[in-house]
């Protein structure tokens, strides 16, 4: 499906619509054109990758907890949200929405670790992504692990390794709950 992006002036007032649905209504013709502008470039095809390719990657991992929304080329797992044209990703909990780091990469190792069960929830993980963007911290998830860039670590970085359950404090490696990974990130940060 493509989408039809139009910036319309009806009764004295630009409205800026995706495919028939308003989004937005300024007076101001300049601010509407660049809500217009910025509106084609979020609705622009971004992922090289097919749609079709993408959920059919996704449905071989079996998670029937995931929904994939064809007709926006969306999909979703609890309060982490992918939008395919743009290939962004999104923490949609405690009525937030904060973009994540890595796309539909990070998207597919949070799933990809629920496959293989080295996450027995989704939540907790996303959920300490978006707070961690919020504190203006930096993070990198892998296959295995999860690592967390801040001035306030000592080394500057901090990580957990899903495999063998082990916290890495840069001096010091020790076994604990991801949940307790969780506590330490989130009183530090």
């Amino acid at each position: 499906m493509s989408n039809k992006i139009a910036l319309v002036f009806e009764n004295n007032e630009y409205a800026i619509k995706l495919n028939e649905i308003v989004l937005n209504k300024e007076k101001d013709i300049d601010r509407a054109f660049e809500i217009f502008k910025q509106e084609i470039k979020n609705n622009s095809v971004f992922n090289a990758k097919s749609w079709e390719s993408i959920t059919d990657k996704i449905k071989s991992l079996g998670i029937e907890a995931i929904d994939i929304n064809n007709e926006y080329k969306a999909m979703s797992l609890g309060n982490m949200k992918y939008f395919n044209h743009t290939d962004k990703v999104f923490y949609m909990g405690h009525g937030k929405m904060i973009q994540l780091i890595g796309g539909f990469d990070f998207f597919y190792n949070v799933l990809q670790m629920l496959h293989e069960k080295q996450l027995e929830d989704s939540e907790a993980l996303v959920a300490l992504c978006g707070a961690i963007i919020e504190k203006n911290a930096n993070y990198s998830l892998s296959e295995d692990g999860l690592v967390v860039t801040s001035a306030v670590f000592s080394y500057g970085t901090v990580g957990y390794n899903f495999t063998n359950g082990k916290m890495n404090k840069g001096t010091s490696s020790e076994k604990c709950s991801f949940d307790t990974f969780v506590d330490f990130v989130l009183k530090a940060i």
